[in-house]
């Protein structure tokens, strides 16, 4: 009986230990998922993590997405990881909320059957307060022969109307959400009624203007950095080198400054901080002779990138290793005991 006591009170011990360190590790458990991650995914977050301008107002900001492939990765491994909005957010620390579905149109009126439009899918997002949304749309519809409408419709026949449709909801959704549009990328031809690419992000273009939301230009190859009318750009920049919509890892990678300072300094543009109060003298006049007018000026302010807050270095895991290791030891020395207990058990038996 004794035996069997000490066993007990050795085993509790052991699952007491072991529960305790799975409670303190479990505030690891993603880092431990970050370890069993493709090499491809670490290097492109390192990448991500370290490139430079780093931008103070996007740290720590909540974002959701809604759209097609462009944002929601096709079929690139890893996609809730490498495009470049999960690169943006692993850079800045972003609570993202990706709600793009691949081959999403805007438009109601598709045919389309393996993903809802936007205008449907927006009643799937969270209602969680996001500071920021990007959306973007129209390479469905062009696939789908939709017709633009006209810029003030709410026909979601019409790509346009569909387009007014969605930023109702977002706007009801999200009152107080900066919201951002990003168009369609360039590439050459037409759909079967004469419409192009650029036709689709012109239209969008002016409904955002129409409507008061930032839009950002992806069909110029000047302003985005993509070019799907070039077979070299596709050959280096897209899934495949006939692919003129989803671009690969190193795209990504090519992309991701390009937004990230559009994004800065557009949510800059939509949420000014407040004016500091001017000093006064001890007289009671303003500090640049009493007319009333600030003599600091803002040229170059947003010229040089912000100062970066200093943050911890990343260790988390090393301590997880750590952690593992300890507990391994733990079990490992209760292991032998437990056998040395059995040995000199049976040894008194036979003896």
């Amino acid at each position: 009986m004794k035996l069997k006591k000490i066993l007990s009170i050795i085993l509790v011990a052991l699952m007491l230990t072991a529960t305790m360190a799975v409670g303190a590790g479990a505030a690891d458990e993603a880092t431990l998922e970050e370890l069993m991650l493709p090499q491809v995914v670490k290097d492109t977050q390192a990448w991500a993590k370290s490139s430079t301008p780093k931008y103070e107002n996007l740290y720590g900001l909540r974002v959701n997405l809604l759209g097609d492939s462009y944002l929601a990765g096709h079929t690139l491994e890893n996609a809730d990881r490498l495009v470049w909005p999960a690169l943006l957010a692993h850079k800045y620390g972003w609570e993202l909320t990706n709600c793009a579905q691949n081959g999403a149109p805007v438009s109601t009126e598709t045919g389309i059957t393996y993903a809802e439009s936007m205008v449907d899918n927006i009643n799937k997002m969270p209602y969680n307060s996001p500071d920021l949304v990007i959306f973007d749309g129209g390479r469905n519809d062009y696939n789908k022969n939709v017709p633009l409408g006209e810029v003030d419709s709410r026909n979601t026949a019409t790509f346009m109307g569909a387009l007014n449709v969605v930023i109702d909801g977002l706007e009801r959704k999200y009152p107080n959400a900066t919201l951002i549009f990003t168009t369609v990328w360039n590439f050459s031809g037409t759909n079967s009624i004469g419409l192009t690419a650029e036709s689709y992000a012109m239209a969008a273009s002016k409904v955002c203007e129409a409507r008061g939301v930032y839009v950002f230009l992806a069909c110029m190859p000047g302003i985005s950095g993509v070019d799907m009318s070039s077979s070299e750009f596709r050959a280096q920049y897209c899934l495949t080198p006939t692919d003129v919509s989803h671009l690969n890892v190193e795209g990504m990678k090519l992309v991701m400054p390009i937004y990230e300072r559009y994004i800065s300094e557009t949510y800059a543009k939509a949420n000014p901080e407040p004016d500091e109060p001017e000093a006064e003298t001890g007289d009671g006049n303003e500090s640049n002779g009493g007319n009333g007018q600030s003599t600091e000026t803002d040229t170059g302010k947003n010229n040089n990138p912000p100062t970066v807050p200093n943050t911890p270095s990343d260790d988390k895991t090393f301590e997880m290793i750590i952690k593992i290791v300890g507990l391994a030891s733990f079990v490992a020395a209760g292991l032998v005991i437990l056998i040395v207990i059995l040995i000199s058990r049976i040894k008194k038996k036979r003896s």
